[in-house]
């Protein structure tokens, strides 16, 4: 899939470059059923239009740029996003540099100034997309400012068991640990990936070593507890336990949350390594135990458990 960034004003080195496509537009924070129902329509009408299915999306999120919360989180940052957007069979994506410039274009604006010269043949949004300044412009609009120049398809919303997936939705569930709902409205588990770092070694020491991870993405990181996961490490996977919190057994005033992984059945160095965690299963809360006795007896119920629900997977 070829990726290709843009700035607003648009260079016109860029536009000279353009090729014809049809395109979905939309932040796609999650790439959800939802988010593929735009996708799938995008590809179909590309087919009737003879020309490639593209994906446009927005960086950083809106709502990054324009909240007075600057610790915004994703669902999916860039690297995972355009990931699935190549699963997803788009061709090209274009990664459109939001900013507060961007923020104060029309509607008409961003059509005449950001689509037209793309030269595409078609686009693609959902039933409650918005444009322009202050989300002025709305899908019906799209079309009628687009009408004669490209076709615009509305794409309605998407349910699973009689609920709209969204990923407002997503985001109330992961802060509730409720990584099973998640995976159904997604379409594949939640996942998260990050380096492994150092960490105070007390794993080790009692026998579970963890493999502590740094995230350079702002991932949304599922609530305190303890979850069995499936990890990915150099193309094989691992069955695995995974703990998020503030260690309150060992540590009374850590500030920071602590993500950690106890992969089963492996014996090996990870530290510097990327890993890629899928969530599977939420196993229980987090909690403080009156001695590390007490968390390792937890913690050998908390393996039986991943054991019992995802057996071991390493390939």
């Amino acid at each position: 899939m070829e990726v290709i960034h843009i700035r607003y004003p648009l260079e016109d080195e860029i536009v000279m470059a353009i090729q014809p496509s049809v395109v979905a537009i939309g932040t796609f924070d999650g790439v959800h059923l939802g988010h593929r129902h735009v996708l799938d329509r995008t590809k179909r009408l590309s087919a009737r239009l003879h020309c490639p299915p593209a994906a446009m999306t927005f960086d950083p999120h809106p709502r990054a740029v324009l909240s007075s919360d600057r610790s915004f989180q994703y669902l999916t940052p860039l690297r995972e996003k355009l990931l699935q957007f190549e699963r997803a069979g788009m061709e090209l994506t274009y990664v459109v540099h939001f900013d507060r410039q961007l923020a104060a274009v029309t509607p008409r604006g961003f059509v005449e100034d950001v689509l037209v010269p793309l030269q595409l043949r078609g686009a693609t949004v959902g039933y409650d997309y918005t444009f322009g300044h202050r989300a002025s412009g709305k899908a019906e609009d799209l079309r009628q400012l687009c009408e004669g120049r490209l076709t615009v398809e509305i794409v309605p919303p998407f349910h699973v068991k009689g609920q709209k997936v969204s990923s407002t939705l997503l985001r109330g569930l992961l802060h509730k640990g409720d990584v099973q709902t998640v995976s159904q409205f997604l379409g594949r588990p939640y996942r998260i990936d990050g380096v492994v770092v150092r960490g105070a070694g007390r794993g080790k020491e009692i026998g579970f070593p963890t493999a502590n991870l740094h995230m350079d993405d702002p991932y949304i990181v599922p609530r305190n507890g303890v979850y069995a996961v499936q990890v990915e490490w150099k193309g094989k996977m691992f069955s695995g336990a995974m703990s998020i919190g503030y260690n309150p057994t060992f540590e009374d005033n850590r500030e920071s949350v602590s993500v950690e992984v106890y992969l089963l059945d492996f014996d090996g160095e990870l530290y510097d390594e990327r890993l890629y965690v899928n969530f599977l299963h939420y196993l229980r809360p987090e909690r403080k135990f009156d001695s590390a006795e007490q968390l390792v007896r937890q913690m050998h119920e908390d393996v039986w458990r991943t054991r019992a629900l995802i057996g071991q997977v390493r390939s």
